[in-house]
C-alpha cells in the first residue's frame, strides 16, 4: 500500500488525507476490467461540517472523477484544497492493494483470548453472519424480536439466552409489514418488563435484492451505530435475477452482508415437504447459505392445540470455528392478555407425539402411512423399528379416538372439528390482543 494514508476497514477503505476531512469507500467491485466504489466524503472543516459528496466512482472513468471532484468543490466551499489529487490517491492505492492481501506467517502472534465472542450467549456470533432457519410461522420472527428487544433496552437475558452487549438494532424485512412487526414489539416488550418498546430499535421494509443495497444499509448502521442487524428473509433478500443461480445469489447476498462490517441474524425457511418433519439440517436453497454463515441454528415450533402458549427448540445445524455441538436451547413464548412473556422451555413444554398428530391432522386427513413419513423411526431401514414405529402411531390415534379428539374417516385420520373450531377461535383471540395493542 503506498504511503498515502488508505487503512482497510471491514471490506472497504478509508483515506483521511488531513485533519477534518475522511473519505470512505464501500467494498470494491470489478467494472469493465477495472474497479469502481461508492465513495463519501465527510469534512470537519469550517463552513462544511459533515457529508460532502457521496457518488459512485469509475477508478478509470475521467468523467466519473470529474464530476466527484466538482461535488467535492462546490459543497465544501474550498476550491484550493487537492480534491482530485486526493481522489486519485485513494483510487490507485485501492487499486494497487485490491485482491491481493500480503501472506503471513501464522501462529507467530499472541494466543487469542477467545475462539469466538458472543452478542448473544449462544446464539448470536459477534461481528459475523449468523443463520437461523426453520418452517413457515416457526418463530423466528419472535425469536429476532426478543433478541433486538433485548440489546436495545439493555436487558441481560433473553429466555435462557445471555446477552454480552447492548446497542441499536437495525431490522431489514422482505416479508412483513411495519404493523405487524410493531404489534410483536409492543408485546414481546412488555413481556419483559418495559412500558413499551425500547429506543433504538429501527425498522426498514425493503425490496429487491439486499446486495444492490447494501451501501444504503451500511449508511443507517452507522448512522444508529446498530450492533445488530437482522434479514428478514434470506430467500427474498437473495431477490430473483434472470439467468442467475441460487449458488450466485446466496453468494451475492452473504458478500453484501459482510461488507457492513457489523453482527447479522439472517432468518431462513425450509421446504415444505420438511414442515412437519423431524429437523431437516438444512434450510430451503443453496447450501453456500449455510456455509458462508459463521453459525447456523435449525429452529422448530410446537403449540398443544388451544394452548396460549408455544415453545421453541433451537439446534445448533453448525457450530463456530473450533468449536462443538451446542446443547439445544428452549424458549417459551405465552400470550398474558396483551404482552407476550418468554421464558425458557423446560422438558415438561415438549410436546407429546399426541399433540404433534393433532397439530398434523388438524389441517387435512392423514393416513397412517403418511403419518408414518412425518414421524419415521430413529433408523428407517430396520422393518423392526419401522413396524414398532407404526404400532406407536397407531396407538396415539386409537388413544386420540377415545379422548374424542380424532376421528377416523376414509380419507384418514383427522382432528374432531370442534377441537379445529377451538383451536381458530384461541388464534383468533391472540391475533386480537396483539392488534389491539396500541403503537
Amino acid at each position: 500500500m503506498p504511503e498515502a494514508k488508505v487503512r482497510s476497514v471491514g471490506l472497504g477503505y478509508e483515506y483521511e488525507p488531513m485533519a477534518g476531512v475522511r473519505f470512505r469507500m464501500r467494498s470494491p467491485r470489478k467494472h469493465d476490467g477495472g474497479l469502481r466504489a461508492v465513495i463519501i466524503v465527510d469534512s470537519e472543516l469550517p463552513g462544511s461540517s459533515g457529508r460532502i459528496a457521496r457518488g459512485d466512482v469509475i477508478f478509470d472513468g475521467a468523467g466519473s472523477k470529474r464530476d466527484f471532484t466538482r461535488a467535492l468543490t462546490d459543497n465544501s466551499g474550498n476550491g484550493s484544497l487537492p480534491w482530485r489529487a486526493w481522489l486519485e490517491g485513494l483510487c490507485d492505492a485501492v487499486s494497487e492493494s485490491y485482491g491481493s492481501e500480503p501472506s503471513v506467517e501464522a501462529g507467530q502472534d499472541a494466543e487469542p483470548d477467545e475462539m469466538s465472542t458472543c452478542l448473544a450467549d449462544p446464539l448470536i456470533l459477534q461481528d459475523a453472519p449468523n443463520y437461523l432457519f426453520g418452517p413457515y410461522s416457526g418463530g423466528k420472527g419472535f425469536v429476532a424480536c426478543g433478541l433486538a428487544v433485548a440489546l436495545a433496552g439493555n436487558i441481560s437475558s433473553f429466555g435462557p439466552i445471555m446477552l454480552k452487549g447492548r446497542g441499536a438494532v437495525l431490522y431489514c424485512d422482505w416479508e412483513s409489514t411495519r404493523r405487524a412487526f410493531d404489534a410483536r414489539l409492543w408485546a414481546i416488550s412488555r413481556g419483559m418488563g418495559l412500558d413499551r418498546p425500547p429506543r433504538g430499535i429501527w425498522y426498514k421494509r425493503l425490496r429487491g435484492p439486499m446486495a444492490d443495497q447494501v451501501e444504503l444499509i451500511a449508511e443507517e448502521t452507522e448512522e444508529h451505530d446498530c450492533v445488530l442487524v437482522v434479514v428478514d428473509s434470506a430467500g427474498m433478500a437473495i431477490g430473483a435475477s434472470s439467468g442467475e443461480r441460487i449458488e450466485d445469489g446466496a453468494i451475492r447476498l452473504f458478500e453484501g452482508l459482510r461488507c457492513l462490517g457489523r453482527t447479522v441474524l439472517v432468518t431462513d425457511h425450509v421446504s415444505a415437504e420438511l414442515s412437519n418433519n423431524k429437523l431437516a439440517g438444512k434450510a430451503i436453497g443453496s447450501q453456500y447459505k449455510m456455509a458462508l454463515s459463521r453459525q447456523a441454528w435449525e429452529i422448530r415450533k410446537e403449540q398443544i392445540i388451544g394452548s396460549n402458549s408455544f415453545t421453541v427448540g433451537l439446534y445448533q445445524a453448525k457450530p463456530p470455528e473450533n468449536a462443538p455441538m451446542h446443547e439445544p436451547i428452549g424458549l417459551k413464548f405465552t400470550f398474558l392478555g396483551g404482552m407476550v412473556e418468554v421464558t425458557a422451555a423446560s422438558a415438561g413444554d415438549r410436546l407429546s407425539l399426541l399433540d404433534r398428530i393433532a397439530q398434523v391432522i388438524a389441517v387435512h386427513p392423514h393416513t397412517l402411512d403418511e403419518l408414518l413419513m412425518l414421524f419415521p423411526a430413529d433408523d428407517t431401514e430396520d422393518k423392526k423399528e419401522v413396524a414398532k414405529q407404526r404400532a406407536v402411531l397407531r396407538a396415539r390415534l386409537h388413544e386420540g379416538k377415545g379422548k374424542g379428539l380424532f376421528e377416523e374417516t376414509s380419507r384418514g385420520w383427522l382432528l374432531v372439528r370442534s377441537e379445529v373450531d377451538r383451536y381458530e377461535r384461541m388464534a383468533d383471540q391472540m391475533e386480537a390482543e396483539l392488534n389491539a395493542i396500541p403503537f
